[in-house]
Protein backbone atom coordinates (compact mmCIF):
# COMPACT_ATOMS: atom_id res chain seq x y z
CA UNK A 1 0.00 0.00 0.00
CA UNK A 2 3.13 2.43 0.89
CA UNK A 3 4.07 1.50 -2.75
CA UNK A 4 1.08 2.92 -4.30
CA UNK A 5 1.08 5.86 -2.61
CA UNK A 6 4.94 6.61 -3.46
CA UNK A 7 4.03 5.77 -6.90
CA UNK A 8 1.10 7.74 -7.34
CA UNK A 9 3.18 11.08 -6.28
CA UNK A 10 6.11 9.77 -8.61
CA UNK A 11 3.87 9.89 -11.35
CA UNK A 12 3.01 13.44 -10.32
CA UNK A 13 6.52 14.74 -10.81
CA UNK A 14 7.16 12.11 -13.53
CA UNK A 15 9.52 10.91 -11.59
CA UNK A 16 11.13 7.31 -12.43
CA UNK A 17 10.53 4.84 -9.70
CA UNK A 18 10.98 0.94 -9.55
CA UNK A 19 9.49 -1.39 -6.34
CA UNK A 20 10.88 -4.30 -5.56
CA UNK A 21 9.16 -6.59 -2.69
CA UNK A 22 9.25 -10.08 -1.13
CA UNK A 23 6.52 -12.07 0.63
CA UNK A 24 7.36 -12.79 4.39
CA UNK A 25 4.02 -14.28 5.16
CA UNK A 26 3.03 -18.62 4.80
CA UNK A 27 0.04 -18.65 3.22
CA UNK A 28 -0.43 -22.55 5.28
CA UNK A 29 1.43 -21.65 8.75
CA UNK A 30 -0.39 -21.65 11.81
CA UNK A 31 -0.91 -17.74 12.36
CA UNK A 32 1.39 -18.09 15.54
CA UNK A 33 4.13 -20.11 14.05
CA UNK A 34 6.86 -17.20 14.67
CA UNK A 35 9.71 -19.52 13.90
CA UNK A 36 8.44 -20.14 10.23
CA UNK A 37 8.15 -16.63 10.12
CA UNK A 38 11.53 -15.36 10.98
CA UNK A 39 12.63 -18.59 8.68
CA UNK A 40 10.62 -17.75 5.98
CA UNK A 41 11.49 -13.69 6.52
CA UNK A 42 15.57 -14.34 6.53
CA UNK A 43 15.02 -16.67 2.91
CA UNK A 44 13.33 -14.00 1.78
CA UNK A 45 15.43 -11.28 2.79
CA UNK A 46 18.37 -13.48 1.68
CA UNK A 47 16.58 -13.54 -2.08
CA UNK A 48 15.67 -10.05 -2.08
CA UNK A 49 19.11 -8.92 -1.61
CA UNK A 50 20.26 -11.22 -4.69
CA UNK A 51 17.68 -9.79 -6.75
CA UNK A 52 18.49 -6.19 -5.82
CA UNK A 53 21.97 -6.55 -6.69
CA UNK A 54 20.99 -8.12 -10.26
CA UNK A 55 18.85 -4.61 -10.42
CA UNK A 56 21.22 -2.26 -9.91
CA UNK A 57 24.11 -4.12 -11.70
CA UNK A 58 21.70 -4.05 -14.72
CA UNK A 59 20.67 -0.54 -14.29
CA UNK A 60 24.15 0.49 -14.22
CA UNK A 61 25.73 -1.50 -17.63
CA UNK A 62 22.47 0.72 -18.94
CA UNK A 63 24.17 4.09 -18.90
Amino acid sequence: MEGAAVGFVCSLFSVPVLFVKAVTNLRDAEEDDMDAFHVNLSRATAELQCVNRRIIEYLASCE
